[in-house]
């Protein structure tokens, strides 16, 4: 929703799989950020993030459309005003 980089560390994705988990293949086709399978690849892309390299942001302008989660000054209202009426 906010559009920032978005890094995705599956050290154990092969396990997560296993498991039977038919959303992740769903899932897996939506790109908004990079997957990273050691620390040190995590630590090397986090430093190229902090420095401004940002490959995927149109990537995340486009699911943030496809799934109608951009926010602007009306939606932040009503949400406001909705968690205080609660």
């Amino acid at each position: 929703m906010l559009d920032r980089p978005i890094l995705f560390y599956v050290f154990d994705e092969h396990v997560y799989k296993s498991k039977s988990r038919e959303i992740y293949n769903e899932v897996e086709n939506i790109v908004v950020g990079e997957k990273l399978y050691d620390l040190e690849s995590l630590l090397s892309i986090m430093l190229k993030k902090l420095a401004g390299n940002d490959t995927l942001s149109v990537q995340r302008q486009n699911t943030i459309k496809l799934f109608n989660l951009s926010f602007d000054d009306t939606d932040n209202k009503r949400l406001t005003d909705t968690i205080i009426s609660l």
